[in-house]
Parts: C-alpha cells; sequence; structure tokens
C-alpha cells in the first residue's frame, strides 16, 4: 500500500525518481491521517491522541515560490520557483514582511467595524459592541471572544466564517500565555507555566519557598561594590519580571520595581532582593487574577499601606 501511493504520487505529479524520498514520507502522512480499516479512527489520531488538522495540506509537486532574504538589488527577482515536495521549515515567517501586520490589522479591523463594533480607546486590540455584551480581543491572529449570551457568540462566528478561514475552540485554556481556569462561579487567569519557565531558566526551581516577595526594613546600604564578583543576569530578570508583574501577577509589583532600580550598576544584595521573588514565586506559582462571572459582584477589592520615611535610601515614605 505504501509503495503503491508513492508510486502515485511520482506518477502524478510528472517528478524524477530521485525525489522518492520526499514521495515515501508524503505518503506515509497520508496514511496515517486517512481511515483505516483496522480501527474506527484514524493512526495519527491515536497517536496524538487528538483530531490531526489538516487545513494546511497541499498538492505533492504543485508550483512554490520562495522568497529570498538577502539583500537585493531594485531589478533582482524576489523569490525562486520550486517544487511542494515536502513539508519545509521557514527561515523567515511571512509576518516578518514589513506591510503583513498593517494589512492584516485594517482589514480586520474594518471587518469589526463594518458589523457594528467599536475599537477601545484604551485598548486598541479590544472592540466591544453597543449593548455591550460582546466582546471580542484580538492579538495578531489569535482571538477570543466573550459574552454574557451564547447566541451572540455564535452569530458573531458565523459572520466571522463568511470573511476568514477561522478555526474555533470552545473555552480555551490557553491564550496568548495566559492559562484560563473555568471554576463553578470564577475564571481564574494565571501565567503558572510562564513561572514554571523561569524557575527553570535561573536555576531557581529547587530553591525553598518563601511566603512574601519582600523583606521589609532591609539596609541598601551594604555591598555597594558594584557589579564586582556579581554573576547574574540582571536585565534579564527585570525584563522577564517586569512583564509577569504588569499580566496577571500585581502581588509582585512592588517589590520587582524596587529591585529594577539598580539595573545599571547592581550589587549582590540586589541580587538577593530577585532572588527572594524567585523564592516567593515558587511557593505561589498558581497564583493570578480571579474573576467573578456573577455580574452583581464586579468589584474590585483594592488594599494600600504606606509607612513613614520607610525607604532608608532616599528617606521617603513608601
Amino acid at each position: 500500500m505504501l509503495m503503491k501511493k508513492t508510486r502515485a504520487l511520482l506518477f502524478d505529479s510528472v517528478l524524477e525518481k530521485e525525489l522518492w524520498g520526499e514521495a515515501l514520507r508524503t505518503a506515509t502522512y497520508l496514511l496515517n491521517r486517512g481511515l483505516s480499516a483496522a480501527v474506527d479512527t484514524t493512526p495519527a489520531e491515536l497517536w496524538y491522541g487528538k483530531r490531526q488538522d489538516l487545513s494546511n495540506l497541499k498538492l505533492f509537486g504543485s508550483l512554490a515560490y520562495a522568497r529570498k532574504l538577502k539583500k537585493l538589488g531594485k531589478l533582482d527577482k524576489r523569490c525562486d520557483k520550486l517544487i511542494m515536495s515536502s513539508v519545509v521549515k521557514l527561515k523567515k515567517s511571512l509576518y516578518g514582511l514589513k506591510q503583513a501586520p498593517h494589512a492584516w490589522n485594517k482589514r480586520f479591523v474594518d471587518f469589526l467595524k463594518a458589523h457594528g463594533l467599536h475599537q477601545l480607546i484604551t485598548d486598541k486590540s479590544v472592540f466591544v459592541n453597543d449593548e455591550g455584551n460582546l466582546i471580542p480581543a484580538i492579538w495578531v491572529d489569535d482571538g477570543l471572544v466573550i459574552s454574557n449570551e451564547n447566541d451572540k457568540i455564535d452569530e458573531f462566528m458565523m459572520k466571522l466564517q463568511t470573511e476568514f478561514e477561522v478555526k474555533i475552540t470552545d473555552n480555551p485554556e490557553i491564550f496568548v500565555g495566559f492559562e484560563i481556569e473555568n471554576a463553578r462561579g470564577f475564571i481564574n487567569i494565571h501565567q503558572e507555566s510562564y513561572v514554571d519557565q523561569l524557575l527553570k531558566t535561573y536555576n531557581m526551581e529547587c530553591t525553598e519557598p518563601a511566603t512574601i516577595p519582600a523583606i521589609s526594613g532591609t539596609d541598601n546600604s551594604e555591598d555597594c561594590n558594584g557589579m564586582e564578583g556579581v554573576n547574574f543576569p540582571y536585565r534579564e530578570t527585570v525584563g522577564s519580571l517586569l512583564y509577569l508583574s504588569n499580566r496577571s501577577r500585581p502581588d509582585i509589583t512592588y517589590a520587582v520595581n524596587m529591585a529594577s532600580r539598580k539595573v545599571k550598576n547592581p550589587t549582590v544584595h540586589d541580587v538577593k532582593k530577585f532572588k527572594r521573588i524567585f523564592r516567593y514565586l515558587h511557593g505561589m506559582r498558581n497564583l493570578g487574577l480571579k474573576c467573578s462571572t456573577d455580574l452583581n459582584t464586579l468589584l474590585i477589592d483594592t488594599y494600600s499601606d504606606a509607612d513613614y520615611v520607610g525607604d532608608e535610601t532616599s528617606c521617603r515614605s513608601t
């Protein structure tokens, strides 16, 4: 069966026999994703545990044009004519083209506005309808649609499918790095996987957990010899933790901002502050934003604290 399909691919595409390896690979790929008499489903679905997406299939032996990425003259060819014989890995995605993001964003925004959705001033990636009960959020080519009426979502997705090729996932668990957990009466949004990645990157996954992200009353005057003896990726750590604190972990915002003041000339004591934050994240890795699904409890509880001359370096209140 495998050799028959391989010969059929070569003969139909009128390609040379030297490409038998690519034809054999394609034949194996197709057989594993086709129905089998031995089982009720496809072999690939049994192996991966989920239904396979076949929307990216292309005709074997069809023409393909590869864009040249090197520096070219004004009259040089921009593409090379090739034969589509197997799955290839692009060195640079089409997203890297200068006009691609702008053209895609304009087309999608025009579509949403034509169907009665308004772009928020505070966040250009979020839209809302006149009634306020349909909120699509778009990030490049990924989107999340929120509504308290399922009919509104179904109607919007039907309109969307008439214009774009859309893959729909009900109750998504991950969206642009955020992990979404649906519990009874609540939606919990966190970044536990990102925290695990940070702990592994900075070798802090085996440390003893801490209950608070910062230590109060520490002396900032110790270890004032700058970078001498400090071997720690300080700037990278600042960027990683600022991203986390600004997205889903406001509980570490104060500690991160305090530790980020010494980016130019950090000391050993400053590194200890970051390690304290990592120890706190180790014990509270699944903490996040907990939102109620009850419209009558849409309240935000905020807490603040201040002391007199709490900063021993600047003698200011914190």
